[in-house]
């Protein structure tokens, strides 16, 4: 997760930060750890996931608190977070933190349902691409962006992706030949 700097002098500073993440979170805990005083990684699973390097990080922190077994009820505050209501799954019992900022990074579903039996995909449904050109298995198609099987999910790396796939995409029309359905079967 990319965090500008003017994201992290005017509101982290020396505030509590809260998280509710998956395995993408910790990456993005581990960003925050030298510009925030305390982080709560909270989560709705029952055991943290992720990249054993990465949980080994978060869990050694000092400044981190994980809760397990979470489900936001309320972030408060008028014109800034000041503070978030939170139900134990386990216990049922509300509970409220003080903090300044809540990074909401629950994970990603590709919306890749509609080309899936066209192309290539993995067990998570991300369209499998050549990071060089974009191109996907099947020719002619392009695949940019957060639905495909690029490992940083961030808004700057799929607006790149998009124009990588679109000058691609562009080549191959310059340059495709005549060209018939049927000699792709042999027929």
């Amino acid at each position: 997760m990319y965090f500008p700097n003017f994201l992290f002098r005017s509101l982290i500073g020396e505030n509590e930060i809260s998280f509710l993440v998956n395995l993408l979170g910790l990456e993005a805990v581990i960003d925050l750890l030298p510009y925030a005083r305390k982080i709560y990684l909270m989560m709705r699973a029952e055991k943290l996931k992720g990249d054993p390097v990465n949980q080994e990080k978060v869990t050694r922190s000092l400044k981190v608190q994980i809760i397990e077994s979470a489900e936001i009820e309320e972030i408060s505050g008028n014109q800034s977070v000041t503070g978030l209501r939170y139900k134990e799954k386990k216990t049922g019992k509300i509970k409220e933190l003080a903090v300044s900022g809540v990074f909401i990074q629950i994970g990603l579903i590709p919306n890749s349902e509609f080309i899936r039996p066209m192309i290539d995909t993995n067990e998570a449904g991300e369209i499998v691409v050549d990071h060089a050109i974009g191109k996907t298995s099947k020719i002619g198609i392009f695949g940019a962006g957060d639905v495909t099987n690029d490992p940083f999910k961030q808004n700057n790396i799929a607006a790149g992706d998009g124009i990588r796939a679109a000058l691609s995409a562009y080549d191959y029309i310059l340059n495709i030949k005549k060209y018939s359905p049927c000699a792709e079967k042999g027929e």
